[in-house]
């Protein structure tokens, strides 16, 4: 498998140490795997569960951030693009920031 599908592959699968009930427990779920391909490091983000009466389109779910060379994920904002990745090798797409607003 894929680093980068790793956070994939593991969603919605209950993998948690010791119980088998723990993914019915809480509210929110995001997974999130560091990476190193081609060398350059990555992070990979799933959002696996939220409690909220909206339906997130499963393509918006999964996102990448590249780190530049030794340094952290740059600031973004609303006046900048968010710079994520859909998959590995692609440009930065705009991600919707709404799917991190928790209050509906």
């Amino acid at each position: 498998m894929p680093e980068d599908q790793f956070v994939k592959e593991i969603a919605e699968k209950g993998y948690w140490e010791r119980t088998k009930g723990l993914d019915r427990v809480y509210d929110l779920c995001i997974l999130i795997h560091l990476f190193k391909h081609n060398k350059k490091t990555y992070l990979s983000i799933y959002r696996e569960k939220h409690r909220l009466p909206t339906i997130i389109d499963d393509e918006l779910r999964y996102f990448l951030f590249e780190f530049p060379y030794k340094q952290p994920i740059p600031c973004y904002g609303p006046d900048k693009p968010s710079g994520a990745l859909r998959k590995l090798g692609a440009k930065a797409s705009n991600v919707d920031d709404s799917l991190f607003s928790f209050g509906g």
